[in-house]
C-alpha cells in the first residue's frame, strides 16, 4: 500500500501504537506493521490453489500426516521424547522441497539442501540421509529413513492413513499411465517389498 490513508483507515486498535486517533499518530514501525498485514491479508496465500512459491494444501496436509504417523510410531514404540519430537519435525520436513516448486520436481532432493542449509538433521540418526532418500531404496537404510518409507507409503496424499499396499496400487496406476518414471518405480517396488518384511503390520 503506497497511501497511508489506505493503512490505517480501517484501524480501531494498533497493537503496536494503542488506539488509533489519526494519521499523525501513527508512528513509523506501525505503520510497516499494517502496511505489511494489509498486504499479507489480501495476498493470495488464502485461496486455493496457492501461489507457486507456497507450499499446496495437499502437501501440507500429506506433510502433518506424515509428521503425526512418526510421532505416534515413536511414542507408541517407547522412543525417548526428544527423538520422538525430532521425528514429527522430520515428517514435518519431508516435502518442504516443495516449496517454489509446484511441480515437485527432485522434491526430495530440494528438501535435503533446504534443511542442510538451516543446520537441520546433521546428527547421528541419518534424517537428512532420510530425507534425500524417502523414494530411493537402499540395503542398509538407517532407522529414520526405513521409518519415513514407512510413513511416506502408508499415508495418502490428503493425509490419512491408508497402509502402503493401497498406496502402492495407486502408485502403479500412476506407472502404467506414465506418471511415474521407471527407475523411481523400481526403486518403490523394492522399497515396498523391504516393508513388507519388515513392517508387515502396516500393509
Amino acid at each position: 500500500m503506497n497511501s497511508m490513508e489506505n493503512i490505517t483507515s480501517r484501524c480501531i486498535g494498533c497493537p503496536l501504537n494503542g488506539s488509533f486517533i489519526g494519521e499523525e499518530d501513527c508512528k513509523s514501525k506501525s505503520a510497516e506493521f499494517c502496511r505489511h498485514m494489509e498486504e499479507f491479508m489480501s495476498s493470495d496465500f488464502y485461496v486455493f490453489p496457492p501461489p507457486q512459491y507456497a507450499l499446496s494444501q495437499l502437501t501440507i496436509l500429506y506433510s502433518v500426516g506424515m509428521a503425526n504417523f512418526l510421532l505416534t510410531y515413536a511414542v507408541s514404540h517407547g522412543y525417548e521424547r526428544t527423538t520422538a519430537e525430532d521425528l514429527y519435525v522430520l515428517g514435518l520436513m519431508s516435502r518442504i522441497g516443495c516449496l517454489n516448486n509446484p511441480s515437485g520436481t527432485d522434491c526430495e532432493a530440494k528438501s535435503n539442501e533446504i534443511i542442510m542449509r538451516n543446520g537441520l538433521y546433521v546428527n547421528k540418526l541419518g534424517y537428512a540421509e532420510a530425507i534425500a532418500n524417502q523414494e530411493i531404496f537402499t540395503d542398509k537404510p538407517s532407522i529414520a529413513l526405513q521409518l519415513l518409507w514407512l510413513a511416506h507409503f502408508c499415508i495418502a496424499e490428503n493425509g490419512c492413513y491408508v497402509g502402503f499396499a493401497e498406496n502402492y496400487k495407486h502408485i502403479c496406476t500412476a506407472y502404467k499411465n506414465g506418471d511415474v518414471k521407471e527407475t523411481k518405480f523400481k526403486n518403490i517396488i523394492r522399497i515396498i517389498d523391504y516393508l513388507k518384511i519388515n513392517f508387515p503390520e502396516y500393509k
